[in-house]
């Protein structure tokens, strides 16, 4: 991809990953917005949290997996490094988020994903296993891992939220009926760059 003189690229990613995308985009010469559009609050009914963390700091749990960066920072957030137990995580970057935190990752599985993260964590049946997810995730890894003989305890620790729409910046982006436009300055006509379109008679 090679920059022009009108190209603005929206970054929508989160948190830091989303920073460091925007200034690499600018280091190549585009002109790049990091405008993240997804943000995290906790659960809607916070006790099953609760109730897995009191059994976790009791070490009840043989295995803690981890399935996403975003995961494992809300998880350090809440238990101390000393009481998290033996931890897996789904690829190196959820890793470096847990290790960052001084939490000691006991396994990474070969690939990247659920599905090796569910066959080739060493586990036993009856082993239980608590998986602290987002409230939107999918239920591939603990369905496998019950597959396997485990008693999984699949947590929602977060939700995902969107964020307010900021308002236009007066020159190259506007929010309108939550929809991103752009500037095409060449032809001097505000385009749709995300969100749905506006009614055609308006």
């Amino acid at each position: 991809m090679r920059a022009g003189v009108s190209d603005t690229v929206v970054v929508t990613q989160t948190g830091a990953g989303g920073a460091r995308c925007a200034a690499r985009l600018r280091s190549e010469g585009f002109s790049a917005v990091h405008l993240p559009l997804t943000g995290f609050g906790p659960p809607d009914d916070p006790q099953p949290w609760e109730q897995a963390q009191a059994s976790l700091m009791a070490g009840a749990y043989r295995w803690t997996v981890l399935t996403s960066p975003q995961a494992a920072r809300a998880f350090v957030q809440q238990v101390p490094a000393q009481l998290a137990g033996p931890c897996a995580a789904v690829g190196a970057g959820t890793a470096q988020v847990l290790q960052a935190a001084g939490v000691e990752v006991q396994f990474v599985p070969s690939q990247a994903d659920a599905q090796h993260l569910a066959a080739e964590l060493p586990c036993e049946p009856g082993d239980r296993v608590l998986h602290p997810r987002s409230a939107e995730a999918a239920p591939t890894l603990s369905r496998s891992l019950a597959a396997r003989g485990c008693t999984v305890d699949s947590v929602a620790l977060y939700r995902p939220c969107p964020l307010a729409l900021p308002p236009s910046n007066g020159r190259n982006f506007a929010w309108q009926q939550r929809s991103l436009w752009r500037l095409d300055r060449r032809r001097g006509l505000w385009q749709p760059a995300w969100g749905p379109p506006l009614p055609s008679n308006r």
